[in-house]
């Protein structure tokens, strides 16, 4: 088989006998390797130079996650009654896992100043099994996010201000 055969045939594959491949990897030849990063990348899977790069968290149920090697942000430190601190806003990019109740999506941290996003610090492709959060790999930053979030977070405050201006006004009106 030739390059271009291989390429068609991995896209009629489903993603997990995609990820059974990356197994038995340096047995393909050099045009199935090739073939075989091509489309994981397509499909934003972890491919198997990325693998090398990240350590187990835990024993996944699912072939081929891998968990960051700086074991994620840490803990969130957050001074909560001002709204300083780190936290992460947006889920771009979620695919849902069939059977389980998991997703996996990019997010990314923001420094906060009272409450506001003010500064994109990283972004991280991260596994959400409800309560608990796996950090997959860091990737650089999302721009388009970190816009997203910038304009949802302005939307927000012009909001406010325009109901505390409009209540202004309502209460000027009424005492004329």
């Amino acid at each position: 088989m030739n390059v271009g055969d291989l390429t068609e045939h991995y896209r009629k594959l489903n993603d997990n006998e995609l990820l059974q491949l990356t197994l038995e990897f340096n047995d393909l030849t050099d045009g199935a390797q090739f073939a075989l990063e091509a489309e994981l990348r397509a499909r934003n899977l972890p491919t198997p130079e990325r693998k090398r790069k990240f350590v187990s968290l835990e024993n996944e149920t699912l072939i081929g996650k891998k968990a960051v090697r700086d074991g994620g942000p840490g803990r969130f430190r957050l001074w909560f009654p001002w709204g300083i601190g780190y936290m992460n806003f947006g889920k771009a990019d979620r695919r849902r896992h069939l059977n389980s109740k998991t997703q996996e999506y990019t997010t990314t941290m923001f420094f906060l100043l009272l409450w506001f996003p003010l500064i994109p610090v990283k972004t991280y492709r991260v596994e959400d099994r409800g309560w608990k959060l796996v950090w997959l790999e860091r990737l650089p930053l999302d721009w388009r996010q970190v816009r997203r979030v910038w304009a949802t977070a302005g939307g927000l405050v012009l909001s406010f201000i325009l109901l505390l201006a409009g209540m202004w006004v309502v209460g000027y009106i009424r005492r004329m």
